[in-house]
């Protein structure tokens, strides 16, 4: 079961940090960025949980799930550009 959630979570991390990562360091090969992906999108969540938490927002939320989306998806837009 913990390797499960520890599967899942590095999974999360590298979701929400690649397009960040893209966007960060263009011209990385693809590997090098999916390598660095789960500290930036580690670096991104508290980032957006600490900016939910200074709107208002209560830990664990609805909106703190949202300004994590947000900002996964942020990334990719970003990367995109």
């Amino acid at each position: 079961e913990v390797v499960l959630l520890s599967v899942g979570a590095v999974a999360l991390l590298t979701l929400v940090g690649a397009g960040w990562a893209r966007w960060a360091l263009p011209g990385l090969p693809v590997r090098t960025a999916v390598s660095l992906a789960p500290s930036v999108g580690l670096a991104v969540i508290v980032l957006a949980g600490l900016l939910a938490d200074l709107l208002g927002a209560t830990p664990g939320g609805a909106w703190s799930l949202l300004a994590t989306g947000a900002a996964g998806a942020g990334g990719y837009v970003a990367a995109r550009r």
